[in-house]
């Protein structure tokens, strides 16, 4: 109750409980409950107790993932006493203790904070090699194209992106007009193309086969991410990644930062190793 109060945020085990048992009842496939660690006020202890409170409840799927403190951004934090929150050494035993929690209880780490018994969709998918990942999440049903609807809201047909205007009174008059309330999009060039097979490879299977890219896009893994193979042989020597000749395979010491290695390959981002990921973590 006390980081509850912290955050302004009150939900008693209870109604949580109402809520999946109402969901339960309604025969919903998946149910995942979302926890955060690093709030003010909380303490390995804690935060280990809120888990196995939650392992209790059997979800199908459970998202454990760090909380980031921006005032700046986010008005609602400006309430939040800095002095309150956790060192980071508390939040590394969090994340390390929830781990190690979930793992006992059958928990599968699909990737991305997020873990799942061994008979929900998405663990199956990522067993069978079918797993895929949107900028919504997980998936079983990333080869299908997507429509959003809503302000700000984004679109996926094929190659394309779009993002409905995020202003709701520009949103709101672009369809009294009869218009569609797009506001920018991008249709991905091969190079775009290939950052994304190589990412979702690597989020969804925890490897990537050389030979696959060579045989889609006639390039070569190592020579056309000839600037990024430093840092890989960094994280390498570090025990998150393994490089053979035929394969880059992420080691169960690095699945926890699978962020930061796709990172690499984002060509919209600067480079980051792996210890500024930690950092946030």
């Amino acid at each position: 109750p006390d980081v509850q109060r912290a955050i302004n945020r009150i939900q008693t085990l209870q109604q949580t409980q109402t809520v999946i048992e109402a969901a339960r009842t309604l025969q919903f496939r998946s149910i995942q409950i979302d926890l955060s660690y690093g709030l003010p006020l909380q303490t390995p202890e804690r935060f280990a107790q809120t888990v196995a409170a939650v392992i209790a409840l059997q979800p199908e799927r459970v998202s454990v993932s760090s909380y980031s403190h921006a005032p700046e951004r986010y008005m609602a934090q400006r309430k939040i006493n800095t002095a309150e929150l956790p060192a980071r050494s508390d939040k590394l035993a969090m994340l390390q203790h929830s781990v190690e929690q979930l793992t006992r209880a059958g928990y599968r780490y699909i990737g991305m904070d997020l873990f799942a018994l061994p008979d929900d969709e998405l663990a199956m998918a990522q067993e069978d090699g079918a797993l895929q990942r949107s900028f919504q999440g997980y998936t079983t049903h990333g080869h299908c194209d997507l429509v959003g609807l809503g302000v700000s809201a984004i679109s996926q047909i094929g190659d394309l992106y779009c993002q409905n205007n995020s202003d709701i009174t520009l949103y709101q008059q672009s369809l009294a007009q009869g218009q569609l309330a797009t506001i920018r999009g991008l249709r991905c060039n091969q190079d775009d193309q290939i950052r994304h097979y190589t990412i979702q490879a690597l989020f969804c299977d925890f490897e990537l086969r050389f030979d696959e890219i060579e045989s889609i896009f006639g390039v070569s893994v190592k020579t056309y991410f000839e600037e990024t193979w430093p840092a890989l042989e960094q994280m390498a020597a570090d025990g998150l990644i393994q490089l053979s000749a035929d394969a880059m395979t992420i080691l169960p010491a690095g699945r926890l930062l699978v962020h930061a290695v796709c990172m690499q390959f984002d060509h919209c981002l600067p480079p980051r190793p792996a210890s500024r990921f930690l950092h946030a973590m």
